[in-house]
Parts: structure tokens; sequence; C-alpha cells
């Protein structure tokens, strides 16, 4: 799908929800990396040009102390559906941003086996949009103009609340996904599913 389907920074966009998680853990980054990825995958989100490459940049810094820098960003979107249909008149929007601070490789002993970990700060931050996008349809002629602001109370009124609660819905499960991922790596009995040293990362 072309890039040009998607403008999230147009007037006719509905902030839903927003949140921050700021956590210090050890882990494995790929694991929540692909974790997140089979989340928007299984939610059949996509990315601008209608794939699955969310990631939209990648930025990483080495610092003179050995400790590393990283900003990811991920914006993702999907038509909503209603009775079976996709709604193309509306667009849900996701835009997330990932960074860490004072990244190190740790090697912990698990069992009598070494294995790489990743000591960070993970903060993420996250808003989505319920863009609505009707709006091209009523520029087409003066007489469409003139009706834009009764359709949008006449037509649009019920399904742009309903699709705006939807996604407050599934921003949240997104957050507890998130949540429940980081958490139960603080809890569980470190490692899980990391590699061990020596192999790859």
């Amino acid at each position: 799908m072309p890039t040009h389907t998607l403008d999230w920074t147009k007037k006719d966009k509905i902030k839903c929800h927003s949140f921050e998680i700021e956590m210090e853990y050890i882990t494995h980054l790929k694991d929540f990396y692909k974790r997140l990825h089979f989340w928007m995958e299984h939610e059949e989100f996509k990315d601008f040009n209608g794939l699955n490459f969310y990631e939209t940049l990648y930025w990483q810094r080495d610092l003179p102390d050995g400790m590393q820098e990283h900003h990811i960003w991920w914006r993702a979107y999907k038509h909503p559906g209603m009775h079976g249909n996709e709604q193309k008149q509306f667009t849900w929007f996701f835009k997330i941003n990932m960074r860490t601070n004072k990244t190190s490789r740790k090697e912990i002993m698990h069992k009598g086996r070494k294995w790489k970990m990743y000591q960070t700060n993970l903060v993420i931050n996250f808003d989505s949009y319920l863009i609505l996008n009707y709006s091209d349809t009523f520029k087409k002629t003066a007489f469409l103009r003139t009706l834009l602001s009764r359709w949008k109370n006449w037509s649009y009124k019920d399904r742009t609340v309903y699709f705006r609660d939807q996604l407050i819905n599934k921003s949240m499960e997104f957050q507890n996904i998130c949540k429940e991922f980081l958490e139960m790596q603080q809890d569980r009995e470190q490692p899980a599913s990391v590699f061990p040293a020596g192999g790859k990362t």
C-alpha cells in the first residue's frame, strides 16, 4: 500500500491513548523485540507500505565506557473492521518510540552455564491515534464540502466513538503486553529464552 495513503499528522485525528514505561532490567533485548513484533503481526498491523517492517529508525551509539544507547521507532497502522468488513474511513495508528540508556552486556551463571544478557534502562513512549479518512471525499465539490460537518455528526459519530473505544482497548492490551513481559523478566528465574555465551546474540 503506498506511503501517501497514511498521513498521521493530518488534522482529523483523535489521540486515544498514551503511556510511558521505564524500567531497568536484565534480559535479552531480542526477546522483547520479538514478543512485540509477534503481537503486532498477529493483530494485523502494517507499516506504511502495507508490510510488517514497523521499524522506521534504529540508532545505536557506542559509549567510551563500553555501554550503549539505542533509539528505536516503530510506526504501524490498521484499518479496523466492523461486521467483517474493513473500514477504510478510519485508521488506527501506533507511534512507538523506544530507547535504552546505559546498556551493557552481562554474563551470568545459570545451571552451570554462562549466558549473555543485557542490563539496560529501557524507556517506551507510546501514542495511538484514530485517523478519520473521510475529508478527501468531501473536498471533491463545493456541495459536498457544505455537508461535511453534518455528515460528521450524522453518519460518523457513532462509528467514530466505537472505533475510538476499540483502539483504546487495543492500546491498553499492547501496554499490558509490554508490562507483563518486562515484569515477568524481573520476577522469573534467569535466564529463560536467551542465548548461551559464545552463541549468536
